[in-house]
């Protein structure tokens, strides 16, 4: 419900001040800014003043009313009183009371909460130093918290008294009530990390850094100004305590050293209290050194337990688990194994349950995410769940199976919901006679499938279908199955949950009756983008638009329509604007009607909703982005009729859309619809590679987002648990599948030929698009029956989960034009970089494919303006879908999970040929194909063979080429063609192949770790050692795991012997 706040309750003081909101259940939003920029309530770009909030609260009706949102700046102190009054009486807790007294004498500006039991009062001031928020419990459940930034303040306008004054707060009085009082006490820098504090000093002090000193602090610890780090408005929330040569960040709540500030100043380490050690700190060592710091020798000690190469983890998998477990704790190898990752994922879930959060859990492929949640006893967790029902959405239905035979087995009371088409009769065809043919006209699952694309919920096509029918065929007991499974509701009679879990698909979201109250978990992050199969979106909103008789026919006619007329403030001024605005209006904002839906061919439910997120887009200041891209958004609401015949709103969806200036007018490119999750208890998104912005989409900006691993923890525990090792054979080529022009079946032929020497490989990952010719290439190296998975379709799959070598190739990229919309629609400012050239397509003068710059696209993927987030949008197609490509391979046993591997369980090895590989994710790099024949080069290798030599001359003769050619082909295949020097006619060079098998490509696997350096004897030299020694005859590597001989001097000087898995050629000699 709306609430206009009179400025006559509402300090003039307050009213001025620019950081003001609306709030829609709490949650600020500014909807006059661009899609969802209006949501950042911590963007200062989103505050306006008292007067302007009010005029949007009109303008933009469906908002609860306004908000103040505190920050450090203002010097305000906010004193929230929670559960201090009285709803029936009105009787305000008297502690309450004596504590405002003590702080403001002479009254204060209060008013009462939005629950009515709970009071808020604003002072002048801020909290003593050193406190981020104060709180004093007056009895239990009765408390008051004290805050002075990153606060949001609903304002009600409930008056408690007459006063209206905001006075100044003494800040001794304040120190000693928190002092005496509050449970949150008064916080001291946190001690350094003890490896980092060690290094600070000798040659530590001489690293230099960049410090801007502020005013205030003290003569010990001045202020410094923390924007080399963070955002900052007042430029002295951080101190530097000179004595100890320790940084401190008031903020953060976060102490570092000079190390983590020359770290960060480097850009070797993100944030300056980042841990900075192994592989980190020997960079800061070599930084040093290059700007002539005199480092000491001897700097064993700063690296005694650094893990600094990936040869000793992947040694461990030769060690039992209690072994490895001693090994890695020894030399500081940080590696969780699955168990304690899925205890992890347990206990953020159940902590997220219980502060009824919005949270995204990131935690990587592989980590058992789903089994977490599947096989708990939700039901026995009322602690957490709030004695509600908890829902599970999977993105496949295999991966719903999947939930749903974990928590049976675990002997759960699981519920599951199907699709239509998996349980309707009508849907899946059983009565798709000839005489119900007639009368719809064609097949009744055609006739319920083709309503379903239009966008129509199955009990109403059910309804429909008993009307035109007189009697449902799949309703002849009264319900159809795929109504019965709702029967009864999640909850008991007493209200309690009926079942430990329900497990359905993403879909569900749009069912309120499926999230409300409920603590909904959904497994990969949706992003609910519509995929109008059957025709175009445009098509859609064009075809809606010639149902009004007067006006625009089309998306380009409402452009001009809408654009010619003033930006109408507020709802009084739009009652006077012109007839034809308000009747355009009426019939944008009237919807779709079920008729028109049924009857139109290019029709959608949604149409109505698209149509208003145009006619919005079309209605703002700037329409176009530096792309040409608009963007607008509307609400869409499903309404169904109770028993007395009113409509009710029983759904409720924000539509998105993109719309771009095409070559032959205005097309909308995309159209999302995310389901109003607001009414659920809770809400927790767990995936792999999820995509904040994305994820705040669904959830809201006050999501909580966290990274259950380390990027250290996270590959270590895929080397040394998952046992998956990740060799990049790329040649440094990104291959983007797009085109089709980087796809070589050549080359695809000759490494798979390789790989298959080394193990029966069966399977690769590759996008769509190519997947035809890699089954080709894979059958021509040998594969009789070769498995692939595609890129899109592989999330959730593990048919790959036993494979002991995988094969990855080339990549997807949604072009330039995704990254435009991606950040268009965030609101963000990103354009492609581009040459001096004119385009190719028009000459200089500018056109759809040069984005109207006239200018060719720079080579690369580089970005201008908001770079960093086009680059993000890149990557969450490109390296996050090889990430959770990658991911498919080696997927253990729940025994291996739950007890440990045995030793010398092998090792599984994907072998990567695009360089789009994530970060982190690279064991070992080999320059892979090195070389392809041409057809030409074909035939003349073609004419050689094992058993016969020929002449440079007699292969040119029969080929019609030049002599030169021929030799130049054949002496670059040394390893693969042998010469017999002067042994010919007139002392002629004779050539013949060594072996009789086709060769069409040369593939060179020598591995290279991350440093660049070939992995042989001697890999790594420092207080401890691995040798490899491998035979002669050892031809077959690395996946049949030939079993190398290691010595291992240990910190300790002990011998270990073990035998290790070696993978990659043996040296030369």
């Amino acid at each position: 419900m709306e609430t206009a706040i009179s400025p006559d309750v509402v300090p003039t003081s307050l009213q001025s001040r620019k950081f003001w909101m609306l709030h829609r259940d709490k949650k600020p939003v500014n909807p006059s800014k661009p899609v969802t920029t209006r949501k950042r309530w911590s963007s200062t770009q989103n505050y306006t003043t008292y007067t302007k909030a009010l005029e949007l609260l009109e303008q933009y009706p469906g908002h609860d009313g306004l908000c103040m949102i505190l920050r450090e700046e203002d010097n305000l102190l906010f004193i929230d009183g929670d559960h201090v009054r009285d709803k029936s009486s009105g009787e305000i807790h008297s502690g309450f009371t004596d504590i405002v007294t003590k702080l403001a004498p002479d009254g204060a500006w209060s008013e009462v909460s939005l629950s009515g039991t709970g009071v808020h009062v604003i002072l002048e001031g801020r909290l003593p130093e050193g406190y981020r928020k104060g709180l004093i419990e007056l009895e239990e459940g009765i408390q008051i918290e004290f805050f002075d930034k990153k606060r949001v303040c609903v304002v009600t306008g409930d008056l408690l008294g007459d006063s209206l004054d905001i006075p100044t707060v003494d800040p001794d009085t304040l120190a000693h009530l928190l002092h005496e009082r509050s449970k949150t006490r008064k916080k001291e820098p946190r001690s350094i990390n003890p490896k980092q504090s060690s290094f600070d000093q000798g040659w530590i002090s001489d690293l230099p850094i960049s410090i801007r000193y502020t005013s205030g602090g003290t003569s010990d610890a001045p202020n410094i100004d923390p924007s080399a780090w963070r955002d900052s408005e007042s430029k002295n929330s951080a101190c530097h305590f000179l004595d100890t040569d320790t940084f401190y960040d008031r903020r953060e709540d976060q102490a570092w050293g000079r190390v983590g500030m020359f770290a960060h100043e480097q850009g070797i380490i993100s944030e300056p209290w980042t841990d900075c050690t192994g592989n980190k700190f020997i960079e800061v060592i070599n930084r040093a050194k290059e700007l002539g710091i005199n480092v000491p020798v001897d700097k064993d000690k700063y690296l005694t337990s650094i893990p600094t190469a990936t040869i000793p983890i992947t040694a461990l998998g030769t060690l039992s688990p209690s072994e490895a477990k001693r090994f890695q704790s020894k030399r500081g190898i940080v590696a969780p194994t699955t168990a304690d990752i899925r205890e992890r994922i347990g206990n953020q879930v159940n902590d997220s349950m219980r502060k009824r959060n919005r949270t995204c859990i990131r935690s990587p492929t592989g980590t058992g995410k789903t089994h977490s949640i599947a096989s708990q006893k939700w039901s026995e967790k009322n602690s957490a769940t709030g004695d509600q029902p908890v829902v599970l959405l999977s993105s496949t239905r295999k991966a719903r199976d999947s939930a749903f035979e974990t928590g049976k087995e675990q002997g759960n009371e699981v519920n599951k919901l199907q699709g239509v088409d998996e349980v309707c009769p009508v849907a899946m065809g059983e009565f798709d006679t000839e005489e119900l043919e007639k009368v719809l006209g064609e097949k009744p699952s055609t006739w319920f499938k083709k309503l379903q694309q239009r966008g129509l919920r199955s009990w109403k096509i059910h309804s429909m279908l008993e009307n035109k029918l007189g009697q449902c065929p799949c309703r002849i007991n009264g319900i159809c199955d795929s109504e019965a499974q709702y029967s009864g509701g999640q909850r008991d009679s007493d209200g309690s949950p009926r079942y430990d879990l329900t497990v359905a698909c993403h879909p569900h979201a749009y069912s309120q009756s499926m999230t409300r109250d409920c603590n909904v978990i959904i497994d990969e992050n949706p992003v609910f983008k519509m995929d109008f199969d059957y025709c175009s979106a445009t098509a859609i909103a064009n075809k809606k638009l010639k149902t009004l008789n007067v006006g625009p026919n089309n998306l380009d006619e409402l452009y001009q329509t809408a654009v010619k007329w003033p930006r109408y403030t507020n709802s009084e001024d739009e009652k006077n604007a012109p007839a034809e605005y308000r009747e355009i209006k009426d019939f944008i904002y009237s919807g779709a009607s079920m008729d028109w839906v049924v009857s139109e061919t290019e029709s959608h439910i949604l149409a109505g909703a698209i149509v208003q997120a145009c006619f919005n887009a079309f209605r703002k200041d700037c329409v176009f982005d530096v792309n040409g891209i608009a963007t607008g958004e509307a609400v869409h609401r499903e309404c169904q009729r109770n028993s007395s015949g009113e409509e009710i709103s029983i759904n409720r969806q924000q539509i998105y859309v993109t719309i771009e200036k095409g070559e032959y007018g205005l097309f909308i490119q995309n159209v999302w619809n995310i389901p109003d999750l607001s009414q659920a208890r809770s809400v927790i998104v767990l995936d792999a590679t999820p995509i904040p912005d994305f994820v705040n989409l669904l959830l809201g900006d006050d999501c909580k987002h966290v990274s259950l691993l380390t990027p250290e923890e996270e590959k270590n525990w895929r080397v040394i648990e998952r046992r998956l090792i990740v060799v990049d054979v790329s040649g440094g080529h990104v291959r983007p599948s797009a085109t089709g022009k980087y796809f070589n079946p050549d080359s695809e032929i000759a490494i798979i030929k390789k790989l298959r020497e080394m193990a029966p490989l069966q399977t690769a990952i590759c996008s769509k698009k190519e997947e035809e010719p890699l089954r080709e290439a894979m059958i021509k190296a040998g594969i009789e029956d070769p498995k692939i998975m595609t890129y899109g379709a592989q999330r959730s799959l593990n048919d790959f989960g036993n494979e002991t070598i995988g094969y990855i190739t080339g990549s997807i990229d949604g072009g330039d034009g995704f990254i435009n919309h991606m950040c268009a629609l965030f609101g963000y400012s990103a354009t492609p970089t581009r040459s001096d050239k004119h385009c190719d397509d028009c000459n200089g003068l500018g056109c759809y494919k040069c984005s109207h710059t006239g200018k060719k696209r720079d080579h690369g993927r580089g970005y201008e303006g908001n770079s960093d987030k086009a680059r993000m949008f890149l990557e969450s197609i490109r390296e996050n879908n090889v990430a959770q490509a990658i991911g498919r391979y080696a997927r253990p046993t729940e025994e291996a999970f739950t007890v440990g591997y045995d030793a010398g369980t092998k090792y599984t090895c994907v072998f990567v040929r695009t360089a789009a590989i994530p970060e982190g994710y690279t064991d070992f790099t080999c320059p892979g194909v090195v070389w392809t024949a041409s057809e030409l080069q074909k035939k003349i290798i073609g004419k050689l063979d094992s058993q016969n030599y020929m002449s440079a001359k007699e292969i040119a003769d029969e080929l019609d080429c030049t002599k030169e050619h021929v030799i130049k082909t054949l002496s670059g295949l040394d390893k693969h063609v042998t010469c017999w020097k002067g042994k010919g006619k007139y002392g002629a060079d004779l050539y013949r192949l060594l072996s009789n098998e086709s060769l069409i490509g040369i593939v060179d696997l020598s591995l290279k770790d991350e440093e660049g350096k070939i992995v042989n004897s001697n890999v790594l030299s420092n207080n401890y050692t691995w040798s490899f020694t491998i035979s002669s005859n050892q031809t077959k590597l690395p996946l049949d795991f030939v079993s190398a001989s290691a010595m291992a001097l240990t910190d300790g000087g002990e011998t270990v012997q073990m035998d290790i898995e070696a993978v990659g050629d043996p040296p030369d000699g």
